[in-house]
């Protein structure tokens, strides 16, 4: 473990700088909106739209330059926040989804790259890994300090302290990163990514489903920013020590998809009894559970598809873009179920994917090889 640490410390410390600031404010933008009338399903359709401007907008780019693609990212994020620090009103809601499908396009897609561009597929678990599990420890106490200054200072200097930070963040990165150049045109890209288009979008869906449905469905429990604050640090630190050891394991034995099949079927169990449980406690548990069989099986998710394809640039982009329809879709449907209230259907549609899903990869992996 300490090797990967080493080889990868200094993508570690951005990605812990820059996940610093999402939960100390990303995490809020759903109360935000809900303190300002917005209706779950609304905050949903939010995300929702976010993530098709992303898909509507990757297949016109075809060249990216390292460095400015970041800056340009972090430029997007932090308009994200001024967006909301005026206000929250229809043209807010409008330009935090402009800019916000611009961190997707600008952002992710660079740093996904910069950060496995030396990824093998012996270490592509341990990898991936580092990348969802080494900031948990960031959300048990950052949580609290976003509901500290919501009380201190309101909503308006939690997302101006997180604009001035991630523009401070993304001019230091880009004195920092080599000036790279990458030409990938949409076509290429996705002809090349044949077999990972639908698991990617069912891997899309599950990865959006326990920050986003699980935590707009939370809104229904927690109605202050303090025991929202609470819920997440609750999260935070679920998962990390187990994720951390199966996955260096299945990176030893190369079998993921042992591991795949029980975690996912006691994924699905979990999600589609979610919406039976009416008692906050249990609930609270209920949901602590489907967040520790995410966090294990989340870097299993993202090693099986780099196990299989050459993880350039390209690839990146193609994963990027159907990741996203895969959210489109689902969070659609979600939003609809949830304007009439009726949240049932939204948990036992996330449960069969779960279910469906290491089948789906066993069978494309078969067609591959």
């Amino acid at each position: 473990m300490k090797e990967h640490f080493l080889r990868l410390k200094y993508r570690t410390f951005w990605l812990w700088m820059h996940t610093f600031i999402a939960i100390f404010a990303l995490s809020f933008v759903p109360l935000f909106l809900r303190e300002n009338g917005y209706s779950l399903s609304a905050i949903i359709l939010f995300y929702t739209l976010l993530c098709l401007g992303a898909v509507l907008l990757l297949p016109w780019l075809s060249t990216f330059n390292l460095r400015h693609s970041i800056l340009y990212g972090y430029l997007c994020y932090a308009g994200t926040m001024l967006a909301l620090l005026f206000g929250s009103g229809l043209t807010s809601y409008v330009l935090y989804i402009v800019f916000g499908a611009g961190t997707f396009v600008f952002f992710w897609i660079p740093f996904n790259y910069f950060f496995f561009n030396t990824t093998q597929k012996e270490t592509s678990g341990t990898d991936s890994a580092f990348f969802f599990n080494s900031t948990a420890i960031l959300g048990v106490f950052v949580p609290l300090l976003g509901a500290a200054m919501i009380k201190i200072g309101g909503y308006s200097w939690l997302f101006g302290l997180a604009s001035l930070a991630y523009l401070f963040l993304g001019v230091y990165v880009y004195s920092r990163l080599p000036n790279e150049n990458f030409t990938f045109h949409f076509h290429d890209c996705v002809t090349e990514f044949k077999g990972l288009k639908t698991i990617s979008c069912l891997e899309g869906s599950l990865g959006f489903f326990p920050w986003i449905i699980l935590g707009i469905y939370a809104l229904l429990f927690f109605e202050t920013a303090s025991a929202y604050g609470y819920f997440l640090s609750y999260l935070g630190i679920i998962g990390l020590i187990i994720a951390l050891l199966v996955t260096h394991h299945s990176d030893r034995k190369q079998k993921r998809l042992g591991y795949l099949f029980p975690l996912f079927f006691l994924m699905a169990v979990a999600i589609m009894i979610i919406s039976l449980v009416h008692s906050t406690t249990y609930w609270i548990i209920n949901v602590g559970i489907i967040y520790l069989l995410s966090n294990v099986s989340m870097p299993l998710r993202s090693a099986v598809c780099m196990d299989v394809k050459k993880v350039d640039f390209g690839f990146w982009k193609a994963k990027e873009f159907f990741t996203n329809i895969g959210r489109v879709i689902t969070l659609g449907i979600s939003a609809l179920f949830f304007y009439y209230q009726l949240y049932w259907p939204v948990f036992v549609m996330y449960g069969l994917i779960a279910l469906i899903y290491p089948f789906l990869v066993k069978y494309k992996f078969r067609e591959m090889n």
